[in-house]
């Protein structure tokens, strides 16, 4: 995960917590990265006690961004991309950014 996508995630989450609450979330770029870390974090650990799927997920996201992807057939068409590993309960276990098409 880049340092861009890290420190996007930290600015929308406190304009996030602005507009709902009035009040500006005081969060950093390593808090965030920790919690990242937290959620992603030896993923290769979990042992699987059911079926698991892998789907891609949009994060819905209005405002401007060079991560921000269209897909049609979701809900919400325009967000961020994020590839998901859940379990049959529908707990998310992992998940990825996608940061667009790596080229040659």
């Amino acid at each position: 995960m880049t340092d861009e996508v890290i420190e996007l995630t930290q600015y929308q989450t406190s304009q996030f917590a602005l507009e709902k609450s009035g009040k500006e979330l005081k969060t950093t770029a390593k808090e965030i990265e920790l919690f990242i870390g937290l959620s992603t974090k030896n993923p290769e650990k979990i042992i699987p006690k059911e079926k698991h799927s892998i789907d891609d997920v949009i994060v819905a996201f209005k405002g401007r961004s060079g991560l921000k992807q269209y897909i049609r057939s979701k809900p919400n068409r325009w967000g961020y991309k994020l590839w998901a590993r859940t379990g049959g309960s529908g707990i998310l276990h992992d998940f990825d950014v996608y940061q667009g098409s790596k080229e040659p």
